[in-house]
């Protein structure tokens, strides 16, 4: 059971695609300010402002974990509602904060019509963002950890003296459904296994208590660990198998994963169920380890 100091730390679930939440905004106390993790998409910037208004939380720091629409969209809103915020963001994505058009195309290209779930973003000024380097800190107690391969300008954040790690999407998405939680990997396409296993290391070996998950909720560290590790494994050894067996295609790969896994079966249950936006990762993810497998 994890308990965390209401007056130090508030979770604010949000719901872009109008069926359940299926992100988690985070703000924490650090001294005398508060800072919040990620900013949400455009669409539920007035449902995050009210949330933050009602708990009487005045950001002064936005620690961005990676300029993706549902994570960063609403910066350019918050930025209007308090113009004295400072916006963290990992070098490589400081551009497309200060200037989202080029990040809009390539999400609409990706996402087709999911991407108007989100909305458009609005800029920042450049004035405001700060870019973080790996191991910086962006208050007491507050280390940034560059955690590459779901995108390669994700960052995370472990708060220390709290013993909470913030991974953003860097080790999966973990989508509560009862008592349980459906895995479904962060995977990108193209394909960065290599770094997307090291960044899981990487927070592994800071041994945190507790993990405020974007995507979704707080959890028993351990719990969400192990079980990003084994899920991974268990999506790629089917992903393999389906190949040995015949698989000539990202989608005939899926559909064989789909019959011969408990958790891949269970993720796109719940993506007919709840959230379209996971069948759609599910096609990338099947699409970047059918090309890894069979390079």
């Amino acid at each position: 059971m994890v308990y965390l100091d209401p007056n130090m730390f508030i979770q604010i679930p949000l719901d872009p695609i109008g069926l359940k939440p299926s992100l988690s905004v985070y703000a924490i106390r650090s001294e005398d300010e508060w800072i919040l993790v990620d900013a949400g998409p455009a669409s539920t910037s007035r449902v995050l402002v009210s949330h933050l208004y009602n708990y009487g939380v005045k950001p002064s720091k936005i620690f961005l974990t990676h300029v993706h629409l549902d994570h960063m969209g609403a910066s350019g809103d918050l930025l209007l509602e308090w113009p004295d915020a400072v916006f963290h963001v990992h070098p490589r994505g400081a551009p497309h904060l200060a200037d989202p058009t080029k990040l809009w195309k390539q999400s609409r290209e990706v996402l087709g019509w999911l991407a108007n779930i989100f909305g458009v973003p609005k800029p920042v000024l450049e004035e405001r963002i700060v870019e973080l380097e790996d191991g910086s800190s962006i208050g007491p107690h507050m280390k940034v950890i560059h955690t590459p391969g779901h995108a390669s300008h994700h960052a995370s954040l472990f708060v220390e003296d709290m013993s909470i790690l913030f991974p953003g999407t860097s080790m999966g998405l973990f989508m509560p459904v009862g008592n349980t939680s459906v895995y479904i990997p962060s995977l990108t396409y193209p394909l960065k296994l290599d770094l997307y296993i090291k960044s899981i290391e990487k927070q592994m070996n800071l041994e945190p208590q507790v993990v405020a998950l974007a995507h979704f909720g707080v959890h028993d560290a351990g719990d969400v660990l192990n079980l990003a590790q084994s899920q991974l494994d268990e999506w790629i050894r089917v992903a393999g198998k389906s190949v040995e067996k015949g698989a000539s295609t990202p989608e005939m790969m899926l559909s064989y994963m789909i019959k011969e896994s408990d958790s891949v079966r269970r993720a796109w249950e719940y993506s007919v169920r709840y959230d379209p936006l996971i069948e759609k990762i599910m096609f990338v993810v099947a699409k970047g380890l059918y090309e890894h497998i069979t390079s």
